[in-house]
């Protein structure tokens, strides 16, 4: 899961003969997602998740599918609804559906489900509120959560964590070099060989591919390794490898 912030700041003031006393107000908009991933059947017609609005404000929330992380190309789905408004302590479903596009037929394919909660247009308010004597700063931190939508094959049934130890582990150098020979993204929450715990570049490793990791000293064979898989629903498992 990702989270994205970016910061709203309304300033209002109001001035009267002497000191102006400063008073800062801080909110943070988000909602919570009902789970760390979601699975779309290639040949399915939807998939859902549910939204909580945790706070004590309500929130419009906006969501959308990409089709990388971090980049603004949309992937072929739509959300429904795609704005909508949720109070606070309330939760809602937004449901996935796929429009278009051409998807591997031997392998998952991974897009990202982001979803924003938007501030509501308060701020009169809270200056009208804060009395004559006071400078009122409003800062509106709104965090965007991304999680993967893993689309998947329906011949593919298994939970990718109950096969983690189909991933083969290699030393080439300073690098601990892995390789997935399995049709699922292998999502990895921590590495440690022989106790030291690695960098990752990613959180997962793609389909039939490989993804290196730097040690600090020359590796040799017959390490261990020691790392956590997780699962379809958001499950983790720790994992004993060789090191060949």
């Amino acid at each position: 899961m990702n989270l994205r912030t970016g910061i709203l700041v309304a300033g209002f003031s109001c001035f009267y003969a002497g000191m102006a006393l400063a008073e800062n107000h801080q909110q943070t908009f988000s909602v919570e997602l009902g789970a760390s991933r979601l699975i779309y059947p290639l040949n399915g017609k939807n998939a859902a998740i549910r939204v909580n609005n945790k706070q004590d404000y309500p929130v419009l929330v906006r969501s959308k599918v990409l089709m990388k992380s971090g980049q603004k190309e949309l992937a072929p789905f739509i959300t429904t609804p795609p704005l909508f408004r949720l109070d606070s302590h309330q939760s809602s479903v937004v449901t996935v559906t796929r429009t278009d596009g051409k998807y591997p037929a031997d392998r998952e394919s991974l897009n990202w489900l982001c979803v924003t909660a938007v501030p509501p247009d308060k701020d009169a308010e809270w200056a009208k509120n804060a009395g004559e004597k006071n400078i009122v700063n409003n800062v509106q931190v709104v965090l965007e959560n991304c999680i993967k939508l893993l689309v998947r094959l329906d011949s593919l049934s298994s939970n990718p964590a109950d096969i983690a130890e189909k991933v083969e582990w290699k030393a080439e150098g300073k690098n601990l070099h892995a390789h997935n020979p399995t049709p699922y993204y292998m999502n990895i929450s921590g590495v440690r060989l022989n106790g030291e715990k690695l960098t990752l570049k990613d959180s997962y490793i793609a389909p039939y591919s490989d993804m290196d990791m730097p040690f600090s000293s020359a590796l040799k064979t017959g390490g261990k390794v020691q790392w956590t898989v997780i699962g379809d629903y958001g499950e983790e498992r720790e994992i004993n490898s060789g090191v060949n």
